[in-house]
């Protein structure tokens, strides 16, 4: 099964809805690719987000100054699995919501 019939059903589970059998998968790339568009349009430096940027890289710094080769490539590997996964569930919560708002167009209708 793939990821766009795996999040259909966990919606249809969550929701009790029939999404799986009545929307066109096919459109899930496509979904996706203005997801990605979207990611970078609303990367936004807000104060919040440049506070936290510095105050992670002044984390990172002291990580980066203490750990030895060996644990500098494990904590690379950790955070490049750890935004893959953020990845995947950003996604995730975007389709979820297009299918939502999709849901509501239906009942709207009735």
């Amino acid at each position: 099964m793939d990821e766009a019939e795996e999040i259909l059903k966990n919606i249809d589970k969550i929701m009790g809805t029939n999404k799986y059998n009545r929307i066109d998968k096919t459109r899930f790339p496509l979904l996706l690719k203005i997801f990605e568009k979207f990611r970078e349009d609303i990367d936004i430096q807000t104060k919040t987000i440049k506070t936290l940027k510095k105050e992670k890289l002044q984390v990172l710094e002291k990580i980066d100054n203490s750990f030895n080769e060996e644990q500098k490539r494990l904590f690379e590997k950790y955070w490049e699995i750890e935004n893959k996964q953020k990845n995947v569930i950003e996604e995730n919560i975007f389709l979820f919501g297009y299918l939502i708002k999709n849901e509501l167009d239906i009942e709207n209708k009735i």
